[in-house]
Order: structure tokens, then sequence, then C-alpha cells
């Protein structure tokens, strides 16, 4: 594991991920093998017009070969509307899926019936692989990895310059929610 700055906490095997959680989607999505070998992890190259960096993406066969763009938010699924503009995944024909904390926490965006059934029959049913997936990045993020490359990156510009998110957070929300709107 190493750290490069605050855009990248994790590299594991070429890939470069920002969370434990992020590497436990990868492992777990790698190992029940539903995405066909083309899953990557931070795809620099592939933003296209897309407003936001996808954690993850990957193909899906349904019966068509669908690109799905991933982000991952360690969400209850009940705050995926909530919490999130909708309209910042949308790109063209992308399908979107948000990732949450769990095997069973996740949403597709656009609703594609055909996708949500390929996932629920695939991912909600093997909870033993995810367990397992996720223990592995952990410790791998324990094992290789410095707590320094956890700390939440300090803010580098405007009137709450060297401050946290969860400080900004706290300390002023509509700030927060702009922040949230404008860059994330």
């Amino acid at each position: 594991m190493q750290y490069h700055g605050s855009s990248h906490h994790v590299i594991y095997q070429t890939s470069e991920f920002d969370s434990a959680l992020e590497l436990t989607w990868f492992l777990f999505l790698s190992e029940i093998d539903i995405t066909k070998n083309n899953l990557v992890s931070h795809p620099l190259d592939h933003k296209h017009e897309l407003q936001w960096y996808p954690d993850l993406r990957f193909i899906l066969s349904n019966p068509y070969q669908i690109e799905v763009f991933a982000e991952i938010k360690p969400l209850k699924k009940e705050h995926f509307n909530q919490e999130l503009t909708l309209s910042k995944y949308r790109y063209k024909n992308s399908v979107t899926c948000i990732l949450g904390a769990s095997n069973i926490d996740y949403q597709f965006l656009n609703n594609s019936d055909g996708l949500t059934e390929l996932l629920d029959k695939n991912v909600k049913t093997n909870t033993e692989i995810w367990e397992i997936c996720s223990s592995k990045a952990l410790e791998f993020a324990r094992q290789f990895g410095s707590a320094k490359g956890f700390d939440e990156p300090k803010f580098t510009f405007g009137k709450y310059k060297g401050y946290s998110k969860k400080e900004i957070r706290l300390k002023d929300p509509n700030y927060y929610k702009w922040y949230q709107d404008e860059f994330e």
C-alpha cells in the first residue's frame, strides 16, 4: 500500500483506491466474476464528459455489453436519492451504479431492471465472499498502509483552508453542501 497525496490511499496490483471499501468492492466483483475481466479502478483515462471521476468501471453483459461507471459511497440505501445529485452521474447512455458499504447496498441510477436483476443474482447472494474480501482489504490496509494514508485531506483553498471536510460539515453545513455540489 502506498499513499500519494490526497487522491489515492491504496495501490493494489497497479490499481488505485481511495479506501479499503473501494478495494473490497474491487476484490469482490473480481471474485464473483460477473465483470468479464474488465474491472478497472480509478480509470482517469475514461472520465469522458462526466462531471466526476468513477471509482470503478466494469462491463456487464445483459445480453449486450454495458459499461458501468461506479461510485462507492458508504451510505445506506435510503440515502442515495436524498444526498446525491443524480444528474451529476449522467453521461449520454452511460450506466451509473452507486456501491455502498455492503454487498446488498447498491443501486443503478437509471433503474435498469435487467442489470439490477443481474447484480441481485450475483451480488446479494454472495455475502460469504463479501466478508472474505472485506477482511482481506482491511488487513491489506492495516499491514501495508500508514494511518496518514487514511487521514482526511485538508482543504487547500477558500475560507476554510486547512480544515477537513468533516470539520467544515460541522462548522458550516451550507459551505459544505456548496463544495459537494461543485466539486464532488
